[in-house]
């Protein structure tokens, strides 16, 4: 077994590694989302499913602008 890098690709703000095998992992952060994908298509569509939340001062100053407009 030979040492490799594996390859990172971003997709919706999630990390999609490649180990060996091939074998695919989602990771948000340090978390790893689902299961190993065997194709990078597959992982792809995990991040694309999955929806960010939204963080609460961000509603927070979006709410603070729309009363100020009215």
């Amino acid at each position: 077994m030979g040492w490799k890098t594996p390859k990172i690709d971003y997709v919706n703000g999630y990390k999609i590694v490649e180990v060996e095998g091939p074998s695919f992992k989602v990771y948000d952060g340090d978390r790893q989302l689902g299961d190993d994908s065997p194709y990078p298509g597959e992982a792809a569509r995990i991040c694309a499913r999955i929806v960010r939340p939204v963080a609460a001062d961000r509603i927070f100053s979006v709410r603070l602008r729309r009363d100020a407009e009215l």
